[in-house]
């Protein structure tokens, strides 16, 4: 067997998981192939095909149902068991200032800021928030 028949196998066996996720997504949904063709605007039956293995959808058609389904096209084309997009990453990892405040030690240059100095910081914040806020309003 040689390298190009390896790679044919491993995207064959890709192409039929990508269909299992598809069909497992658009069935969490309660969508019909029809429902799910009209949303791609596609024939039903290239909905049937991707989700048997024997097509593969284009890379504006999996854009679209991995926005829909709220999921990674990582996680769509298998490459992994995390459903988060990028957006849930980054609100999941984002911390609000006021909580980082009062719960971690804060350093500057080298000096653990007091809860005083800390409070400080947080008026400053406020006052930029504002300030920034008029500004958008103009």
């Amino acid at each position: 067997m040689n390298e190009m028949d390896v790679l044919k196998i491993n995207m064959d066996e890709t192409v039929k998981l990508l269909g299992e996720r598809i069909k497992t997504l658009r069935k969490r949904k309660h969508w019909t192939q029809d429902e799910l063709a009209h949303y791609l605007e596609v024939a039903p039956s290239s909905v049937g095909s991707y989700e048997r293995g024997t097509r593969q959808p284009t890379i504006e058609n999996l854009i679209r149902m991995s926005k829909y389904f709220n999921v990674s096209l990582d996680y769509l084309l298998c490459q992994t068991d995390d459903e988060r997009t990028l957006e849930a990453f980054k609100k999941e990892d984002s911390t609000d200032i006021k909580d980082f405040l009062r719960d971690q030690a804060v350093m500057f240059n080298g000096l653990e800021l007091s809860d005083e100095d800390k409070q400080r910081v947080m008026d400053i914040l406020i006052g930029l928030f504002y300030h920034e806020l008029g500004n958008l309003k103009k």
